[in-house]
């Protein structure tokens, strides 16, 4: 079993061999481990109640950064559609929605990131052992850089479309 805080891997016992951190038993499988990474005790409590269908779990990274949540789990569509559906708020002055997405992201978190997890682990398992570790890493973990691209590209869309309006009302102005 892999340490969730060190990634040693650990042939049996209750605590790391490595770093001494507890050792999760049972609580995820393998592969799901693997993808998780990091705060995967967390994930666990998160997910036992999902395999059974509950699909409702609060996330608080998840509300507050959103976005920049989802693409730090490295789940790129989810991301895309968070960030064209939070700019959409502004864009169409609809800011009375952005709650509600903050709200949706924050309830629906976890599943997701469940559904992403359950889906990588299965296409994981078939490749060849020695593509394995470099499929887990690939899928799996966190990353500060996609989130950074992330807030990038909100305040990218944000700028443009603040230059685009700016343009947009000397075009559409009636001249007497």
């Amino acid at each position: 079993m892999r340490c969730p805080n060190c990634g040693a891997q650990n042939t049996d016992g209750a605590y790391c061999s490595n770093c001494g951190a507890a050792l999760l038993t049972g609580e995820l499988p393998e592969a799901e481990q693997q993808l998780v990474r990091r705060n995967v005790s967390y994930y666990a409590r998160r997910f036992a109640p999902m395999r059974s269908g509950k699909v409702l779990s609060w996330n608080w990274a998840a509300f507050f950064l959103g976005p920049l949540w989802l693409s730090y789990r490295k789940m790129t569509i989810p991301t895309l559609v968070s960030v064209f559906l939070l700019e959409g708020t502004f864009w169409f002055d609809k800011l009375w929605s952005a709650p509600l997405l903050m709200l949706l992201i924050g309830a629906l978190g976890n599943w997701v990131y469940y559904r992403y997890v359950r889906f990588w682990s299965v296409v994981c398992a078939t490749r060849p052992a020695e593509q394995l570790e470099q499929a887990f890493a690939r899928r799996g973990g966190t990353s500060i850089l996609g989130a950074t691209a992330t807030a990038a590209l909100i305040i990218a869309l944000a700028l443009w479309w603040m230059r685009f309006f700016s343009h947009a009302a000397v075009l559409f102005s009636i001249r007497g």
